[in-house]
Parts: C-alpha cells; structure tokens; sequence
C-alpha cells in the first residue's frame, strides 16, 4: 500500500503523458492537414501525399507509446524500463531539436527560438521523470 502512495505523482504524469499521446496519434492520423497547418512559420509547408502518410505513420507509432504509459501508469514499480525508455526518448527528442535549431536554417518553418524552448521543455520532463522514477529493484531468481 505504502508503495502505490509513493509513486502517486509518477502515476499521474504517466496518465496524463498517456493521454496527450494517445489525442496527439489519434490528429496525427486523421487531421494530418490540420497538423501540417499550424506551423509557425511565415510559409506554410506544402500539403503533399508524402507529408500525411509521414504524420499517419507518426500517429500509428505514437499509439503504442501511450498504451505502454498507460499500462506503466497502473505499476511504474514493475514497468521501470517503460520509464527509463520514455527518459531516454524524451532526451535524443530534445537534442534532435537542439540540432536542427543549431545547425540547420528552418526559420522558414519553425523559429530556432522554438525548438530551443521545446528542447528545453523535454529536458525539463525527462528530468521530473528520472526524478520519480523507481529505484532498481534486484532481480529474484
């Protein structure tokens, strides 16, 4: 008992990131347009073919990953490494983003002053995360 009141906070930031994902697959297939229309750039990207199955197959990855918060929400104790991979997700996500604000011009679609805040942001939840992660726990044989 004492255990399931020790990872109450971690239990809901799993939710709460299993839902956010599951809406987020649920645009990405079936609004791909929508999608591709919020950029924040002054030029719209061009809608072609390629760039909605790109963000459908997004969308079908995406499920997966919230279904695995969800199942890990119920126990993060015994689902440690469904944590520790959204950590390491959450990680390469933001340098990625610190890379491609760094190194390469997108102004054109996304300000570097975004990426860098998003990156930021996903260092900052990876962060949390670890933080409330459960301990390793040793292997019964």
């Amino acid at each position: 008992m004492t255990d399931s009141k020790s990872h109450q906070p971690l239990r809901a930031l799993l939710f709460v990131l299993s839902g956010v994902c599951g809406i987020a697959a649920l645009i990405c297939l079936f609004a791909p347009g929508w999608v591709l229309s919020l950029t924040l750039g002054s030029v719209p990207p061009p809608n072609t073919v390629f760039e909605h199955a790109l963000l459908s197959a997004l969308g079908i990855f995406a499920i997966p990953i919230g279904y695995l918060l969800c199942v890990a929400a119920r126990n993060p104790v015994r689902y440690a490494s469904v944590v520790d991979a959204m950590i390491m997700l959450l990680v390469l996500a933001a340098l990625v983003n610190a890379y491609f604000a760094l190194g390469h011009q997108l102004e054109v679609y996304y300000p570097a002053g975004y990426l860098i805040v998003r990156a930021v942001v996903q260092v900052i939840l990876a962060g949390v995360l670890f933080k409330l992660r459960p301990a390793a726990s040793p292997v019964a044989t």
